[in-house]
């Protein structure tokens, strides 16, 4: 795993980290980074309910890794954007469409970088929803989206 730079994401203060289960060390690598920081595991299918329990309060900045997936079935393929998708709603339900708002969104091959990257189409489709919403100028949601 490469090294998290956290001069880009800011102070743990009010910082939610969130990641799947098999994103688990990098969510450990985000935790030692920022010690105040709320870290959580989602469940592949978390509710918009559940991902809100977890974000706890109304947090300044959101960093959400997408979920990896190996599996080529078009059911597992949507995991990433659909946890993408009720990760946006439970902000909104938590006011974050009223508020200033950072979200971080973390993706491993969602875009190519350089000549004869692989993409995963799953990756990349969370790509296109989180620059959506980037691009809607009515919200105040800052976000941002680095490739790993």
């Amino acid at each position: 795993m490469s090294k998290i730079s956290t001069s880009r994401l800011g102070a743990a203060a009010a910082l939610c980290c969130l990641s799947s289960a098999a994103d688990a060390a990098t969510l450990q690598a985000l935790a030692a980074a920022w010690p105040g920081a709320r870290c959580a595991l989602l469940e592949p299918d978390a509710t918009a309910e559940q991902i809100a329990s977890h974000l706890g309060g109304e947090p300044a900045h959101v960093v959400w890794l997408a979920p990896a997936v190996a599996d080529t079935a078009p059911e597992a393929q949507q995991v990433p954007v659909l946890q993408a998708f009720r990760l946006v709603k439970a902000l909104i339900a938590q006011g974050a469409d009223r508020r200033p708002l950072a979200l971080t969104v973390l993706t491993t091959q969602g875009q190519a970088i350089d000549a004869g990257d692989t993409v995963q189409a799953a990756q990349a489709a969370v790509h296109g929803l989180v620059g959506s919403l980037a691009d809607r100028k009515s919200t105040r949601l800052n976000s941002s989206h680095l490739v790993i």
